[in-house]
């Protein structure tokens, strides 16, 4: 397998999932590259299995511990790739998502994370004070050209503006892991993750930083 695809949930809306499973399927990765993980996280009633039944390295697996941030932790573990994709539970992947990241890590050794285009998809009339970058709503467009950032050694590490975002984030299994020895020894890092209702977080600045 080349790469990982984890999609945690809670309590899902099942045609949201249903849809964001629809575009996994659609990938011009071959499924036999890749695996994917359903992260059930604290669900009152978990996903079935036959959700992912049609994927050849498809399983489900739990993470009991409310919390974006155990979800996480819990996948990262159970991955077996090199390289992981997280996938939001509303998250629709474009058919070659897969295949444009297996192709950047493999051509950009010192790549650490990277991400894309993160384009809304409106169910119904937004409102009219609604414009584009209001607010962190996981949505993002950069422009069509790559944008790369690179520390220096020795420099003091700064936030890109073009840091990858939760939704879509592709990351090296091995930093992934790195991050996740040093949060599950600080208190502070593990609470940055979305809990339950609570929407607030800088879990994904805190990831990139690492």
């Amino acid at each position: 397998m080349k790469l990982s695809v984890l999609i945690p949930t809670h309590d899902p809306q099942y045609d949201l999932l249903g849809r964001v499973l629809t575009a996994l399927r659609a990938q011009t990765l071959p499924a036999a590259d890749w695996e994917l993980i359903l992260i059930d996280n604290a669900s009152a009633t978990p996903p079935p299995a036959e959700l992912i039944t049609w994927h050849p390295l498809g399983k489900v697996i739990s993470a009991p511990t409310l919390g974006l941030t155990h979800a996480r932790i819990a996948g990262c573990v159970n991955a077996a790739s090199p390289v992981l994709i997280w996938v939001d539970d509303d998250n629709i992947l474009q058919p070659d998502y897969l295949e444009i990241v297996l192709d950047r890590f493999a051509v950009c050794p010192n790549l650490g994370a990277m991400g894309g285009k993160s384009l809304p998809l409106f169910d119904t009339t937004p409102p009219a004070w609604y414009r584009p970058g209001l607010a962190p709503l996981g949505c993002r467009d950069l422009g069509d050209l790559p944008l790369e950032v690179a520390w220096v050694a020795g420099t003091a590490r700064f936030y890109p503006d073009c840091a990858p975002i939760g939704a879509g984030l592709a990351i090296r299994r091995e930093a992934m892991l790195g991050w996740a020895d040093r949060v599950l020894i600080d208190p502070v890092r593990a609470a940055f993750g979305r809990t339950g209702n609570r929407l607030t977080s800088g879990e994904d600045n805190d990831i990139n930083l690492t």
